[in-house]
C-alpha cells in the first residue's frame, strides 16, 4: 500500500532562507519494510546584487543626518541600513528601504553624539558587501539661515521680512550696510 504526503521545508544557502519548495515524499509500507523517495523542487535564486559605494552623510539638523549611496546594483530588492554607536564594533539595522533608493534620513539621533553608517545591498539571493563606513558627528546647534528676504518701503521706513528656516535658533541679528560699506548692526530680535 502506498501513502503520499506533502511537506514544507525550509531551506537555507548561506545562512539566507530561500523561497518556499514542496518535498515530495511517498513511503511503501508493505512487507514491514520502508521505502522512501523524496523530490525536492529546484529553486533558481538571482545572483547575488552588487554592493553600494560612495556612502556619505551630512547634518541636516542637530537631531537629523542624511546619508547618500551610489546604487550599483540592477536586481536589488533593496537595501539595510546599518548604524553604529561605538564606532564599528556592533552594528545595528535602522532601516530598510525599496529598491533604486539612494538616500536616507535618520531622525533618530541626539545632538553631539558620533554616528558610524553601512548600506548593504538584499534581494533573495543574499546580500551585497557593505558600503564603504562613513563616521559623522551630529552638531550641538544647526541654525539655518532665513531665506526670501524682503525690503518694503512704508512712507518714510523699510519694513523687513524673510522666511524663517530654523526652529533651534534663539534670535536675529539685523544688520545694515550702505553701497560697499561696512555692516552694521541695527538691532536684535526674538526667535
Amino acid at each position: 500500500e502506498m501513502h503520499a504526503c506533502r511537506v514544507e521545508a525550509d531551506m537555507r544557502i548561506g545562512g539566507q532562507l530561500l523561497p518556499p519548495t514542496g518535498v515530495t515524499a511517498r513511503y511503501d509500507a508493505e512487507g514491514g519494510r520502508g521505502r522512501a523517495a523524496v523530490a525536492i523542487a529546484a529553486a533558481t535564486l538571482p545572483a547575488m546584487p552588487a554592493a553600494p559605494t560612495g556612502l556619505s552623510a551630512s547634518a541636516e539638523g542637530s537631531t537629523s543626518l542624511r546619508l547618500r549611496w551610489q546604487d550599483n546594483a540592477t536586481n536589488e530588492a533593496g537595501y539595510r541600513v546599518q548604524r553604529s554607536t561605538n564606532g564599528g564594533t556592533k552594528w545595528t539595522v535602522i532601516a530598510e528601504v525599496g529598491a533604486d533608493t539612494t538616500s536616507f534620513s535618520d531622525t533618530s539621533v541626539t545632538k553631539s553624539k558620533s554616528y558610524a553608517y553601512r548600506v548593504q545591498a538584499f534581494n533573495d539571493g543574499g546580500n551585497s558587501g557593505y558600503s564603504n563606513k562613513v563616521t559623522v558627528k551630529t552638531p550641538k546647534y544647526y541654525v539655518v539661515a532665513p531665506s526670501s528676504a524682503t525690503l518694503t518701503q512704508n512712507g518714510s521706513q523699510l519694513d523687513l521680512a524673510w522666511q524663517d528656516n530654523a526652529s533651534d535658533e534663539s534670535g536675529f541679528r539685523v544688520e545694515r550696510a550702505t553701497n560697499s560699506g561696512s555692516w552694521k548692526l541695527l538691532g536684535t530680535l526674538g526667535a
